[in-house]
């Protein structure tokens, strides 16, 4: 009898830790990564991430104007310029981190931080930062 307990925990935490049945990522959107080396869902910033996301979805709609609603046309060049030069730095980072694949994830973490400095989405929709307002 021990055997079958010890045999069905063992299938419990394999699956709790295998992100093609427990990612949320994978499950919800689909992520490519699920079945590579490279996925460890303790440290996965694709998750955590997205869970952030997730965390402050309900929130958003109450945090600024939607964006049709933003009168202030300098502020929105302003924005354009600003997320022109993160995608401009996100294609930096890929010179700098040939060969690199973690350090150009992690590169590119970092700028992906801060594209919600002014803007902020729900996944669908983009609003004003309250902090802006």
């Amino acid at each position: 009898m021990k055997l079958i307990e010890k045999v069905v925990i063992w299938y419990k935490t394999r699956k709790a830790n295998d992100p093609v049945r427990s990612c949320k990522v994978h499950k919800e959107i689909g992520c490519a990564h699920v079945d590579g080396y490279l996925c460890d869902m303790g440290t996965c910033s694709i998750r955590s991430s997205y869970e952030g996301a997730i965390a402050i979805a309900p929130a958003i709609s109450q945090v600024g104007k939607p964006l049709e609603e933003i009168d202030d046309v300098n502020f929105l060049r302003e924005e354009v310029k600003r997320l022109w030069t993160t995608l401009d730095d996100i294609s930096t980072a890929d010179d700098i981190a040939k060969y690199d694949d973690m350090g150009y994830r992690e590169l590119v973490g970092v700028y992906l931080r801060e594209r919600s400095q002014n803007i902020v989405s729900d996944g669908y929709n983009l609003f004003q930062n309250k902090d802006v307002t």
